[in-house]
C-alpha cells in the first residue's frame, strides 16, 4: 500500500489518499481443468474449462489454446473467457466423437494482463464416453441449491458423471 498526502505553499495537507500497488512478476499457469486430465467417460456434450492462476489477455487466448480428437484431427470450438478473465470454456462447434481421446493444447503464448506468459504449454487429455447417453438430471441440496462435483453413476456400468456448476450431469 501507499499512503499519499498532498502539501501546499501555505503548509495545508490534503487527507491521506490510500494506493493499492500491485506487483505482478510472476507467469500465470493451469490451476485446473474440467474434465480433468486423463478423465474417462467423459459426456461427449461436455464443454472443457481451464481455469488459471491470474487473469488471461483476451487477446492471446484463442491462437494460444487448440482441441483436437484421436480419431478426426482439430476440432472447431470456440472460446469463452469469464468477467474474471481467469477461466476458459471451450466450446465445440459439434459435440465430440464417442469413445475417443480428445486433447487441450494450450500453447506457452497464453499469456496475463501484465505481458507475462506461461514457462511451457500444457496439454489436457481425455477420453470420450463409449455409451450413449442415458441419463440427465440435476443434483440439488435440501434448499433447492445446485451441488457441485457430486458422483453420479449407473449402477453395475462403467458409466460415471461428476454434476457441473449448476449441479447438472449426462450419463
Amino acid at each position: 500500500l501507499l499512503v499519499a498526502v498532498a502539501v501546499d505553499a501555505a503548509g495545508n495537507q490534503s487527507p491521506p489518499a490510500t494506493l493499492a500497488i500491485v506487483h505482478d512478476d510472476g507467469r500465470p499457469f493451469l490451476l485446473s481443468s474440467s474434465p480433468a486430465h486423463d478423465a474417462t467417460s467423459v459426456p461427449i456434450e461436455v464443454r472443457p474449462t481451464l481455469t488459471f492462476s491470474e487473469p488471461l489477455d483476451p487477446s492471446t487466448v484463442d491462437a494460444a489454446i487448440s482441441l483436437a480428437s484421436q480419431l478426426g484431427g482439430a476440432i472447431a470450438a470456440d472460446r469463452i473467457l469469464s468477467t474474471d478473465q481467469r477461466t476458459v470454456t471451450i466450446v465445440p462447434r459439434a459435440k465430440f466423437q464417442r469413445n475417443d481421446t480428445v486433447t487441450v493444447t494450450i500453447a506457452d503464448t497464453l499469456g496475463d494482463t501484465h505481458n507475462y506468459t506461461l514457462s511451457q504449454g500444457s496439454v489436457v487429455a481425455f477420453k470420450t464416453a463409449v455409451y450413449r447417453t442415458v441419463a440427465t438430471g440435476i443434483v440439488l441440496d435440501p434448499q433447492l441449491k445446485p451441488l457441485e462435483n457430486v458422483t453420479v453413476s449407473i449402477k453395475g456400468t462403467a458409466v460415471v458423471a461428476s454434476t457441473s456448476t449448476y449441479g447438472t450431469f449426462l450419463l
